[in-house]
């Protein structure tokens, strides 16, 4: 694992594995920087309104793309490093919540983690919404980056900010969290056209890695 304190952050325009610009509101596939680990996928959790955020297993690609939103905005449709952004899922996921976008959950007493879930909202930068944005930043790699939590630009009654990293709860599986220990979930994004599983891993990226 990679220690963040040894991450390289800024304020710059992101890139899919291809060299192309990530744009707001198209539709994406992330995958982890490394090989031989799956990508970011939802599952339904028993008991929940709402369905967490898991790393697939192996090289397994994720089941839905994300889409990216600006919180205000913007001149461009290109987006920057640490800068809040709405994630969601791009189709519905039958789930008992109506909302597919990403937020960061109330601690869970048994773990003590903040899960990443859906059933965030749309929108309305604010206070009121303060769990449902997130940043990303680029990293150590060529095109690689993580997710962050530091939504203090949107509610300056907030001061957290963390990254998120996985957490390996029963049955094996990695959950999103926010992390305690500055090791986050390195990331790569795919454009969601062609199909995932007939994307295959570029040489772009890997080498840097």
């Amino acid at each position: 694992m990679t220690n963040t304190n040894n991450l390289i952050s800024a304020e710059f325009e992101l890139y899919d594995e291809r060299m192309d610009h990530l744009l707001a509101g198209t539709p994406y596939y992330v995958y982890p920087a490394d090989s031989g680990r799956g990508g970011v996928m939802w599952s339904y959790e028993e008991n929940s309104t709402c369905y967490a955020v898991r790393q697939a297993i192996d090289d397994l690609p994720p089941n839905k793309a994300l889409i990216f939103n600006h919180a205000e905005p913007q001149e461009r449709d290109w987006l920057v490093a640490s800068k809040d952004l709405n994630i969601k899922y791009e189709d519905n996921l039958f789930c008992d919540s109506s909302s597919t976008v990403l937020q960061v959950n109330n601690v869970d007493e048994a773990t003590g983690k903040h899960f990443i879930t859906t059933g965030g909202v749309e929108g309305n930068p604010g206070c009121g919404t303060v769990n449902s944005w997130f940043q990303i930043e680029k990293v150590i790699g060529l095109y690689t980056y993580k997710f962050v939590y530091c939504p203090s630009a949107v509610c300056d009654l907030v001061d957290t900010c963390k990254d998120v990293g996985l957490f390996r709860g029963a049955g094996g599986f990695q959950h999103l969290v926010l992390s305690d220990d500055n090791y986050p979930m390195l990331m790569r994004f795919v454009k969601a056209n062609p199909c995932p599983s007939n994307v295959e891993t570029s040489s772009r990226v890997t080498r840097y890695l």
